[in-house]
């Protein structure tokens, strides 16, 4: 399992506040493809929600 599924999303967040801007990239793995599927639900084109 990789690092950023084994931490929390206070976890993480807690360190992306304490200097560890690398680590903003786990939440975004964590949730870009529910933000993409909520996005095209609402518009019904996949080149929109990617955007």
């Amino acid at each position: 399992m990789v690092w950023w599924k084994r931490r929390t999303d206070g976890e993480v967040i807690a360190r992306v506040l304490a200097g560890r801007r690398d680590e903003f990239g786990a939440l975004v793995k964590r949730y870009l493809p529910m933000a993409h599927a909520v996005a095209y639900a609402q518009l019904g084109n996949h080149a929109d929600a990617e955007d």
